[in-house]
């Protein structure tokens, strides 16, 4: 201190004297000591040589020039001969407006290089973290303050606009955070197969499903179950067959099971959305809360149920029910909204043969149907006559092929081989599908071609020919239209990962249609949110207008009011970059508000969101998959309020410091 008074001409008496006893002069230079002993970086002083002479006041401008360095040191003075030799910059003000600006080249000034040493009495000391952080502090204070409601309006508008582009983002997400308790209750875990063209299924499907054990755990043929209704046990149905649609219950959701452990433990009695017990065999039910109440049965279970089956319109005269008892209620809803039943698949199956053999039904089914394989519409209608079976084929005589070998192959006349043909150019060894006594397509194969004329005398022997359109089975082969098979399966995958299981499943069995899986279910579901997601949309780009909106006028007045900051920022020589971090600051702040309260509020509200617009309540998009979206939705919206601020700004800063030091807010 001693050592920056003597450069200062301040003796050590001055220092140890009231400043109030101290003469014009020595107050200057103790004023000036202070300033510089505070180590500031930027110096204001007013008239700081008022109450010197010329040779004084020429003293303390060499001092202050020399002590310039690391430092910003702005004077008022009104001696302009020795600004225009001491100062770097100078303003030349006259009431109000700038008047000019002079850049000053010091050719003439000569420093006593004895005194340069001073330098070292003054060495910058750089800002710590907390010193920066509390600076950038005062800039955001005095901003959010000036402009604190239209601040406000853009927070607002800037969330809304971030959550509500984020559940769009959500809408069309992949389900991947699944409730197991959920995927079990709607059996989602499962994956129903079909083949084209209502083909049976037959032994070699399964044993091929049963191979597959990595990912399917439960195989289960499935039956249909689409006409059976439920009736009261004493219920007669009448020989009018008209039904008393208030003794009956139809339209009922369905589900197959079986006895086995796989199921019993899917299976949880508590007295509340299961009552009763599990199923130990075919002859027990699990009926739904919704049949229960139709038929007004009190205290259901133990109790006996009829079930019986509607063909088309037409229902038998004397018609068999079957009679299955109550084990268990069940008040659960599948994924559709509907409550289902439970039926072993065996007595689904034992009730499709039943009533697949009625006379009534199949009194005029005189014709039987041949189709081709992947083509549509394209088929032969043959009479039962034209089904030639008991005829010795090793003694036919074939114009191609070979004789059947197994009931899986048959033969064929020309002329219905050659009609055949016509429809698709099919060879010896194609499949042509026969339907069966069930309304089931029977894939037979073509193996070979006979002549009527060349075959007559045998032919002739066995039946009596009416017809040149003929098909001849191998021994029984005309039994596997007579047999009631599988009209589908149904495969419970393992669920440590339903999404990779069930693709990989698909990938495997690419033959098959699939149907009721776990993306099929998202599909029909999701499909019913396109008119909320048009509207959510719109609402999107009304909100982000008005983003806009408020984001221009936010800038607009921020940067008006901070209009003569920049200028004396640019004045001050200030580099570009750093008056532009602190200028943007409030709007970097606010991205980053957003971007954390936006983050809580996105992680905490769109799983509840989806489920309650999507009605989906089985699983939710995974936390990874929000949070990308989230990401996508932040920056985008971030970067529109970003970019106006920026080029509002931009063109703020561009003018001269003349113009933004003049600019009158008011």
């Amino acid at each position: 201190m001693i050592k920056n008074a003597n450069f200062l001409n301040i003796s050590k008496e001055n220092l140890d004297t009231v400043v109030s006893d101290l003469s014009g002069g020595e107050k200057q230079r103790i004023a000036i000591l202070r300033a510089f002993a505070r180590k500031s970086d930027f110096i204001l002083l007013d008239e700081p040589t008022g109450n010197l002479d010329l040779e004084n006041a020429e003293i303390i401008f060499e001092k202050l020039y020399q002590l310039r360095k690391n430092k910003t040191i702005l004077i008022i003075s009104h001696n302009l001969e020795l600004a225009k030799k001491y100062g770097d910059l100078i303003i030349s003000l006259e009431r109000k407006p700038v008047v000019k600006i002079l850049k000053i080249k010091h050719n003439q000034v000569k420093v006593n290089q004895k005194q340069v040493e001073i330098d070292l009495f003054f060495k910058k000391k750089p800002l710590n973290l907390f010193d920066k952080f509390k600076s950038l502090f005062l800039f955001l204070k005095t901003d959010f303050k000036t402009r604190g409601s239209s601040t406000l309006f853009v927070l607002i508008f800037f969330l809304i606009n971030l959550l509500s582009l984020n559940l769009f983002f959500v809408l069309d997400s992949k389900v991947s955070n699944f409730n197991s308790e959920k995927i079990q209750q709607y059996q989602l875990d499962s994956v129903e197969l079909a083949k084209k063209k209502n083909i049976a299924f037959f032994d070699k499907d399964f044993q091929n499903f049963e191979r597959q054990k990595e990912i399917a755990v439960k195989v289960l043929p499935i039956f249909p179950t689409n006409n059976l209704i439920f009736i009261d046990k004493n219920y007669e149905i009448p020989e009018n067959n008209v039904l008393k649609p208030a003794l009956i219950s139809s339209g009922t959701p369905i589900e197959l099971i079986d006895e086995s452990d796989f199921f019993r433990k899917r299976f949880f009695f508590d007295n509340k959305n299961l009552k009763g017990h599990f199923i130990k065999n075919e002859n027990e039910i699990i009926l739904s809360k919704t049949v229960i109440d139709k038929l007004k049965i009190i205290d259901p279970i133990g109790k006996i149920v009829k079930i019986h089956k509607l063909r088309n319109s037409n229902i038998n005269k004397n018609p068999t029910t079957f009679e299955v008892i109550i084990a268990g209620v069940n008040y659960l809803k599948d994924v559709s909204g509907k409550i289902p039943s439970f039926i072993h698949y065996k007595l689904v199956e034992k009730i499709n043969q039943k009533f697949g053999r009625n006379d009534t039904f199949f009194a005029d089914f005189d014709h039987i149907q041949i189709s081709l394989l992947n083509v549509l519409n394209a088929g032969l209608n043959l009479k039962n006559e034209e089904v030639l079976e008991n005829i010795p084929v090793k003694n036919l005589i074939l114009e191609t092929g070979k004789i059947p070998e197994n009931k899986g192959e048959l033969l064929l006349s020309t002329k219905l081989f050659n009609s055949i043909k016509n429809s698709k150019n099919i060879k010896i060894g194609d499949f042509i599908m026969i339907d069966s006594e069930f309304g089931q397509a029977i894939p037979y194969k073509i193996s070979g071609v006979f002549n009527l004329t060349q075959n007559s005398e045998l032919l002739s022997k066995n039946q009596q020919l009416k017809s040149e359109n003929l098909v001849i089975f191998y021994k029984n082969g005309n039994d596997l239209r007579k047999t009631l098979y599988p009209s589908g399966a149904k495969i419970f995958l393992r669920t440590d990962d339903i999404d990779k299981n069930l693709a990989r499943f698909k990938a495997e069995n690419p033959n098959f249609i699939f149907f009721r899986d776990l993306e099929w279910v998202k599909i029909k579901l999701l499909s019913g949110t396109f008119m909320i997601k048009s509207i959510l949309l719109g609402i999107q780009l009304l909100l982000l207008i008005a983003l806009i909106t408020f984001s221009v006028l936010f800038s607009k007045n921020l940067v008006r009011l901070k209009t003569k900051s920049i200028g004396i920022l640019k004045s001050l020589g200030l580099k570009k970059r750093k008056i532009f971090i602190i200028h943007l600051l409030n709007i970097l702040v606010i991205c980053g508000l957003m971007l954390t309260s936006g983050l809580i509020l996105t992680l905490g509200t769109m799983p509840y969101f989806y489920t309650l617009i999507t009605n989906v309540d089985f699983g939710t998009p995974g936390f990874l998959q929000i949070f990308i979206n989230f990401i996508i939705s932040w920056f985008v919206i971030s970067l529109f309020v970003f970019l106006i601020y920026f080029f509002i700004s931009l063109k703020v800063y561009k003018k001269p410091i003349t113009e933004l030091l003049r600019y009158d807010f008011r």
